[in-house]
């Protein structure tokens, strides 16, 4: 499956970011001058990624790449502010296999029992072998699972907030969070649903190569003005 349109997609985000409340408000917050305009120049994104610096990555990880994130790689060389929480994410020198450093894995296998899902075991197993895709965090970590794949090649993506006591929560690959995240940045600035991305995000039409493009990471369309 071709995985189509996170250029468009990227630069809208960073358009509607550059021009939120939301943006303003953490700009004032800094307190110094000129912060607004140097958030806004520097952006959200970074330049594509060749292929092969991509192959490259590759080589090291010694794992192909999910689709998703391979193809979002190819636009943007990582994303900053993806999550209120993660300030940088995904740069192809940054990004390394997660190693659980912090001993999780026992834990959460300790604490698996008879009644336990197939889908508990799998993400008990993914801290050891997730790749980390959170560079600069609260207590964050982005971590794709390798162990917990689909059907189109997708890992799947878990988060995890250090802070929160709570377990991670899953996604089906990294070009769900990115769009959950996008859906999550229209909320937090007072979209309305019925007008907006949200409402966009579920057309259906197929993508002919003019026009709307496809939502990273799935075959639905967007149909949005530039």
């Amino acid at each position: 499956m071709e995985f189509l349109g996170w250029r468009s997609f990227l630069d809208r985000w960073n358009a509607e970011w550059a021009a939120a409340p939301s943006t303003r408000e953490e700009a004032e917050e800094d307190g110094e001058e000129g912060s607004l305009e140097e958030m806004v120049e520097e952006g959200l994104g970074f330049p594509p990624v060749s292929e092969e610096r991509i192959s490259a990555l590759e080589q090291r990880l010694g794992a192909t790449l999910p689709p998703s994130y391979r193809s979002f790689l190819a636009a943007s060389d990582g994303w900053r502010r993806a999550d209120s929480a993660v300030y940088l994410m995904g740069t192809a020198d940054g990004v390394h296999w997660h190693g659980d450093p912090m001993g999780f894995q026992a834990n959460y296998e300790n604490a698996l029992s008879a009644n336990s899902s197939a889908q508990d075991v799998v993400m008990a197993g993914m801290w050891s072998r997730a790749l980390q895709l959170s560079l600069d965090s609260d207590m964050t970590d982005l971590l794709l699972d390798p162990g917990d794949v689909n059907a189109e090649g997708e890992w799947a993506l878990y988060v995890y907030r250090g802070w929160s006591g709570e377990y991670p929560t899953r996604f089906e690959s990294f070009g769900a969070y990115m769009r959950a995240r996008f859906a999550e940045f229209h909320d937090d600035n007072g979209a309305d649903p019925a007008s907006s991305t949200t409402r966009r995000a579920h057309s259906t039409r197929p993508w002919s190569g003019r026009g709307s493009p496809v939502w990273p990471g799935t075959t639905s369309t967007v149909s949005w003005r530039r």
